[in-house]
């Protein structure tokens, strides 16, 4: 089955077609996988609500206005992204994730001519016969081991948890997998989840972006950072991903908005 997405229009549709025959049930999966994953039904409502009152943000807000930013592919791919990106320089990083996606996803044949789709493994494609090519997608034993135990702990748990759980309890249950740590498991809810009840402060970058809006580049101390995100309630981690893309969007920091 292959989905093609497209925006005919401009009229701010997006809508999906199914190469292929799709049970009614499978249907509602898909719409739902994609309506989670590119965050179409995310309410920013509030997050544009607050920034009326907060003179730094409303430009951030008004260039970003219908801004909704998509989340990793998957959850478990933003889990395996942490743990390959350890003590590994960007490019090799990157390539690593390609290399998994060659060896052991699954081939996804075009719609429209083109060049076949590799999609990134799920956890049952990272078993113990696995192992080969994991090491050689990834050159280092300690790393397949940690895959191999993230491809067990997510092939136990419902993602719908992941999603819905109180904050502290998801984070609890990533904190504890093998090769993640505490910026891991916030990376993993903020980009992989969409959990934007809490800002990742260990996110690289999180301070300095905070400071470029609202103390003209300076570094703000933690504590001023928190009260600023505080005002943001619950659309607080949704705040950060604006700041963050902020400089993209007005053209001083290249490339798309993410």
């Amino acid at each position: 089955m292959t989905v093609k997405l497209s925006a005919p229009g401009g009229d701010g549709r997006l809508v999906a077609t199914v190469a292929g025959s799709l049970p009614a049930q499978d249907a509602v999966r898909v719409a739902e996988a994609i309506t989670h994953r590119l965050a179409l039904d995310l309410p920013t409502a509030p997050l544009l609500a607050a920034a009326e009152g907060d003179p730094p943000f409303a430009p951030v807000a008004a260039a970003l206005r219908g801004f909704h930013p998509p989340l990793v592919t998957s959850t478990f791919e933003a889990a395996c992204w942490t743990v390959v990106r350890q003590r590994t320089p960007p490019a090799f990083a990157h390539a690593t994730m390609e290399r998994l996606a060659a060896f052991l996803g699954r081939e996804v044949p075009p719609g429209d001519g083109g060049a076949p789709l590799r999609l990134f493994p799920v956890p049952a494609d990272l078993d113990d016969a696995a192992r080969p090519a994991l090491l050689a997608a990834t050159n280092n034993l300690r790393k397949v081991e940690r895959l191999r135990g993230l491809a067990d702990a997510f092939l136990g748990v419902d993602e719908a948890w992941l999603r819905t759980a109180p904050y502290d309890e998801a984070f609890a249950w990533l904190v504890r997998l093998p090769g993640l740590g505490p910026w891991s498991a916030e990376q993993v809810l903020w980009r992989g989840l969409g959990r934007y009840e809490r800002v990742p402060w260990l996110d690289t970058g999180a301070l300095a972006a905070v400071g470029a809006v609202y103390l003209r580049g300076l570094t703000p101390a933690k504590g001023t950072a928190r009260e600023l995100a505080e005002r943001y309630g619950w659309s607080q981690g949704l705040w950060l991903r604006y700041l963050k893309a902020y400089p993209r969007a007005v053209g001083s920091g290249g490339g798309a908005p993410a």
